[in-house]
This record gives C-alpha cells, sequence and structure tokens, in this order.
C-alpha cells in the first residue's frame, strides 16, 4: 500500500496526503545514470522499474527500447522542425513494450470517461502504490501521490510545466484538467485522461535475445520511413535528409530547438554505443562488428557537441550534419 503523509499541522484522518515511495523527481537535462534525462518516457520507465525492485541503468534501458538508435524530425515546419518529441518515441508503443518485455513486464493503458473518473482510476493506482504514468500534451508526466481533501495530485513532469514545485520536489500542477484531456500515446490520436501502469506478468527474457530484438529495432528504424498518419514526420536517413534540406533553405535555424536537437542526439547515440559494448560481451560471435558500430556511435556523438555550442547559422553546421547522418549509416550498416 502506498504511504500517508500527514499534515504536519492537522494530524487527523481527513488532511493526509497518499504517495509512492521511493521515487526521486527528476527533470529535463538532469543528469539520469551519467546521461541527461531527455528521452521522457523511458527515463520514466527506469523510475517504475526501480519502484518494483529492477534497477536498470538508464543508458541501457534507452538502448533496449530501440529508441537510442532514432531519430525523428518534424519537417515543412520552420517553427517546429528542430523538434526530435523527445517524449514521444517511435511509432505508437513499441519502444515501451521492447524495454518493458525485456524485464517481465507490461503495461496497461487506462481510457476513462471524464476527467473525474480518470482522477478516480489514479487514486485507486496510487493506494495500490503504483506510480501512473500520465500524457499531458507536453509529454508524459508520473503521478505519484494525492492529497485528501483537497485533490491535488503530486506528479513528476521533466520541464516542471503549468506547476509549481513542493517541498519534495514533487510538481503541483494548477491546470491538470486541461493538460491531461491532451493526453495521446506516441504519435498516437489523442486519447483524453489517458494514463499508463506498469506491472510485472512474466520472468525476464534471456538478455542477449532483448540484445538482438533492440538492434533489429535499429535496423528498422534506420530507413527512410515516413508516417501515413503524419505525413510531415520523417525517421532515419529521411530524417536526416529533410533535416539537412531545411538547415541548406534556411528554415530550422532556431538556436534553442537546435541545440536541444542536437543534445538530444548525443544522448540517444552514447545509448546507443553503450547497448553496442553490452552486445559485443554476450554476443561474442559478433563481437568485433559490435565493438567497431560502439566506436562509430560514439565518434558520431562526439562531432555533434561542438555544432551545438556553435548554433545553427555555422558555416559547418550543414556539413556536419552531413557527417553524422554517414556516421549512423555506417554504424547501422555495421550491426549483425
Amino acid at each position: 500500500m502506498a504511504a500517508q503523509m500527514y499534515d504536519e499541522e492537522q494530524m487527523d484522518s481527513e488532511h493526509r496526503v497518499v504517495a509512492v515511495e521511493g521515487i526521486e523527481a527528476v527533470h529535463a537535462g538532469e543528469d539520469l545514470d551519467g546521461l541527461p534525462f531527455d528521452c521522457w518516457w523511458i527515463g520514466f520507465l527506469k523510475l517504475i522499474l526501480k519502484h518494483h525492485g529492477v534497477d536498470v541503468p538508464y543508458p541501457y534501458l534507452l538502448g533496449l527500447s530501440g529508441e537510442a538508435f532514432s531519430i525523428h524530425y518534424e519537417s515543412g515546419n520552420p517553427e517546429r522542425a528542430q523538434r526530435i518529441w523527445t517524449y514521444e518515441g517511435g511509432d505508437d508503443t513499441d519502444f515501451l513494450n521492447r524495454a518493458c518485455r525485456a524485464f517481465g513486464f507490461a503495461f496497461t493503458v487506462h481510457r476513462p470517461d471524464g476527467f473525474e473518473h480518470a482522477l478516480a482510476e489514479v487514486r485507486a493506482q496510487i493506494d495500490d502504490d503504483q506510480p501512473v504514468l500520465i500524457s499531458c500534451g507536453h509529454g508524459p508526466a508520473l503521478v505519484v501521490g494525492y492529497h485528501v481533501p483537497e485533490g491535488i495530485y503530486a506528479w513528476i513532469h521533466p520541464e516542471r510545466l503549468y506547476a509549481k514545485v513542493d517541498d519534495h520536489g514533487w510538481v503541483i500542477p494548477e491546470t491538470l484538467e486541461e493538460h491531461w484531456s491532451k493526453a495521446r500515446l506516441p504519435f498516437g490520436e489523442p486519447s483524453p485522461f489517458l494514463s499508463l501502469t506498469f506491472r510485472q506478468v512474466a520472468e525476464p527474457r534471456d538478455e542477449a535475445e532483448a540484445v538482438r530484438e533492440a538492434l533489429r529495432a535499429a535496423v528498422t528504424q534506420a530507413g527512410d520511413v515516413t508516417s501515413a498518419r503524419f505525413p510531415d514526420l520523417r525517421r532515419g536517413d529521411a530524417a536526416w535528409a529533410a533535416w539537412i534540406d531545411d538547415l541548406q533553405a534556411g528554415r530550422a535555424r532556431e538556436p534553442f530547438l537546435y541545440g536541444r536537437f542536437l543534445s538530444t542526439l548525443v544522448c540517444r547515440r552514447l545509448a546507443a554505443a553503450a547497448l553496442c559494448c553490452r552486445a559485443a560481451e554476450i554476443l561474442p560471435d559478433s563481437a568485433d562488428a559490435l565493438t567497431a558500430a560502439a566506436g562509430t556511435y560514439d565518434a558520431l556523438a562526439a562531432g555533434l557537441h561542438s555544432p551545438a555550442e556553435a548554433g545553427p547559422d555555422a558555416p559547418t553546421a550543414v556539413e556536419t550534419l552531413r557527417q553524422a547522418a554517414a556516421n549512423d549509416r555506417a554504424a547501422v550498416a555495421g550491426l549483425p
């Protein structure tokens, strides 16, 4: 059961905070096991798994999900073209499924009928000591508690949006209904007040098979992938090409988004390198190829550090992206 933390001034059953214990707040860009917290869905999954007694390093979980190898780019919109949608991952929930399956976990998607039913569902899960992952339009948030009788909800949001922070580092949403009403699964259709809960349903998979599945996802995501539902969205080689085209045409030059996009790619490719290094240890027949791929991903990440500081108008910006795209193709081509 969840812990009940009583108010200091009113120590009675009518005024209390009910909370999931042992979950520390982490926010966008902060260190999480050696990498910035930039892939929010996977970062929150790491916190959820740890709450259930499975402590997986965030970079390795990012690798097992396949998201470490991804690149997403929205073309044709100069204002938003740089955004990698760090909180949305791959098509639908494949990336979450891969990461969960590796450790015998599965998630349930709750689609309640209306805001009040959604709140009741969250309270029931918190009472059962289950953190609840919700989508708020601007990305996921992890609900970790609520206050009785006011109904205030304690959550962790990567960017602390639309909220204030309490003494525990939790975000107290001030406009929860408005933003939760914009919920959706990654790249999915709107589904107001959607939430996810996670439970272990099987034994952990054989690690070698989980790693192989992540490597297969890397190859699948590397092609010229587009989406019928999101025609301006590009993935893999198509994403690199669209980004380079926009930069050459003078679009997508907002410095903050440019730097954030590059920083996110650095984070993901470092996780890809870490997964390849681990794969080389457990797949000895492919060790040489995997070690070489890890080195290429490390080189790609290193090559993107200084451009993020120089900005999108630097004379070398386009050539830097071309080299990064070539390194990405070379790394995938070398995967077993």
